[in-house]
């Protein structure tokens, strides 16, 4: 009697059957999320087949690119093609590639009509490429970045879908935060050993590029550790590195391109966004809109709106708070934004303690309170960038033993297996993952913008469209400090906010002019595609058609 590998032929006719049903079934939103809460794909790239290679000059990145089977040849060209089954890929992960990374290791492809393919991994082989032939700018000679990207093609057209880049920020965070807990195609685990499918994820009908910047963050690393970075510097790095992304994957450079991320991508991406425009006789890219969820776009606006915003939620003592209202605002609370004495500025700051010092979480103040000590303490030196602010802070936290919260560590669980660096072709030599790296943090200058609005206002002027999000419940960038922002830009009275609704539920509320978009999501914290992906996918979505958010949903 003949044998059989039963495990693999029940697992084949599992995959087949949800292929199918991806195919003629269309869930509503809530239902396929439903769908998803209780389904745990245990997906992995340790059980795909990688190709090895990287992009150097003047920064190096070392490209993945998963969802799709990918060949790799010299050249850095890669052919995508899609896999039958789980099974199937898996046994291809058992074929091996030249030491040097050159061979392919599977040359075939095994298309399916079903859109929605497998996890794979691909290293692309170096390739030089100097613009105008120039040493590197705000470079040590013979230095490099070796900067980490994970790419994600669309899932539905990816010759003709946009290409999205995704910024994460700290600065010192890493973007695959965003990609494997917030809007890629794969979520970690809670316990953080394995993934499972994202129902939202936002290249289903987009190719998404995670970028580990600035050199440090993550896997990407550098051969000058002792160079000061700022808003300046990361962006002629991001720059470079997009240059050699599309001179590495030129099919690409036809794509409209829009640039996301969140936190302090308030300020990368605006900056960016100057530089491609200023840069655009040297490399022109397709460059369409910028999105930013819950930026730092100000800084003093962050500190005269927190203490209000925080009081909304009942977070002070009503006496203390209505006393210093009386005493250094004139009884009237708008007036507290306005210049204070030395005193007055002082009681204020004290209300900045208060609300860091309290056992909630600085991201989501309805979230359950998850201790983080190292992930506290870098929220902390964020937040306190003055080091007699930070010092007096901490002073007051030994005293007050508060919890430490802040988010899970799924991400730094899952990124440091063996089998899954070794899958990503992550260089021994390279540091462990961290979720965010201090040693980035301490040595950024965050001085030199305090505000964006000049490079926003330049975007404008230039054509590109510009949305701003914020969940309403984040404390680290509140809603106010957006709202307040955009309220630079959103002058005309007739422009007021108004409601808009997903699957006929509250979203949040929106208000536009012109080129720029500000909207709030109700319930949703700092990363609102992690608190809210039904929402997050559909305001994202309406802004890369630039449809109104509250027409009739799709």
């Amino acid at each position: 009697m003949p044998s059989y590998d039963l495990p693999a032929i029940i697992i084949t006719i599992i995959v087949i059957i949800w292929l199918l049903w991806q195919c003629w079934k269309k869930p509503k939103l809530e239902e396929s999320h439903a769908s998803m809460s209780r389904q745990s794909w245990k997906t992995d790239i340790t059980q795909q087949s990688p190709v090895s290679g990287s992009i150097a000059c003047p920064s190096t990145i070392t490209a993945i690119s998963p969802l799709h089977r990918t060949s790799s040849s010299t050249s850095g060209e890669i052919k995508t093609g899609r896999a039958k089954s789980v099974a199937e890929t898996r046994k291809l992960f058992d074929k091996s590639s030249s030491d040097d990374g050159r061979k392919s290791v599977h040359s075939d492809s095994y298309p399916v009509k079903n859109d929605q393919p497998f996890v794979a991994a691909a290293r692309t082989n170096s390739v030089q490429y100097d613009p105008n032939q120039q040493p590197p700018r705000s470079r040590s000679e013979g230095k490099k970045d070796h900067l980490h990207y994970w790419f994600v093609e669309s899932q539905s057209n990816p010759k003709n879908d946009p290409l999205i880049l995704w910024l994460n920020g700290g600065p010192g965070c890493s973007s695959l935060l965003g990609l494997l807990q917030e809007n890629g195609p794969f979520l970690i685990n809670a316990d953080g050993k394995a993934l499972h499918l994202n129902a939202h994820s936002w290249n289903a009908n987009a190719s998404v590029l995670y970028l580990e910047a600035p050199a440090g963050v993550g896997f990407s690393y550098t051969d000058a550790p002792d160079e000061r970075l700022d808003d300046d510097i990361t962006a002629t790095k991001n720059w470079e590195a997009l240059v050699q992304f599309f001179n590495e994957f030129p099919r690409f450079k036809s794509n409209d391109f829009y640039i996301t991320g969140e936190s302090y991508a308030g300020k990368y991406i605006p900056t960016l966004v100057d530089e491609i425009l200023n840069r655009t006789p040297e490399f022109k890219m397709k460059l369409k809109g910028m999105a930013i969820g819950n930026g730092l776009m100000a800084d003093a606006l962050v500190d005269a709106t927190l203490p209000i915003f925080l009081n909304q939620h009942l977070m002070y003592d009503e006496k203390e708070w209505n006393a210093h209202v009386k005493k250094c605002c004139q009884g009237n609370v708008a007036l507290c934004q306005q210049e204070q004495s030395a005193i007055c500025n002082a009681e204020w700051q004290e209300f900045i303690y208060q609300a860091w010092d309290s056992p909630i979480s600085p991201y989501n103040m309805y979230q359950k309170c998850k201790p983080s000590q190292d992930r506290f303490l870098f929220d902390l030196q964020y937040r306190f960038r003055e080091k007699r602010n930070f010092d007096k802070f901490l002073e007051r936290h030994a005293k007050s033993k508060a919890p430490a919260c802040d988010l899970d560590a799924q991400a730094e669980t899952y990124l440091n297996k063996p089998t899954v660096r070794k899958a990503l072709g992550i260089p021994a030599n390279v540091q462990s993952f961290n979720e965010c790296n201090t040693n980035v943090l301490l040595g950024y200058d965050q001085s030199k913008y305090p505000s964006v609005h000049d490079q926003i206002d330049r975007a404008l002027k230039r054509g590109v469209k510009t949305m701003l999000y914020y969940g309403d419940v984040d404390m680290a960038c509140n809603v106010m400090h957006g709202q307040q922002f955009s309220e630079e830009f959103i002058k005309d009275p007739e422009n007021t906010f108004k409601w808009y609704f997903v699957d006929r539920v509250a979203g949040g509320k929106w208000m536009q002019e012109g080129n720029f978009r500000f909207v709030s999501v109700r319930g949703s914290g700092h990363m609102v595609p992690k608190d809210n992906p039904i929402v997050a996918k559909h305001i994202i979505d309406r802004f890369i058609n630039w449809a109104p958010l509250d027409s009739a949903d799709e």
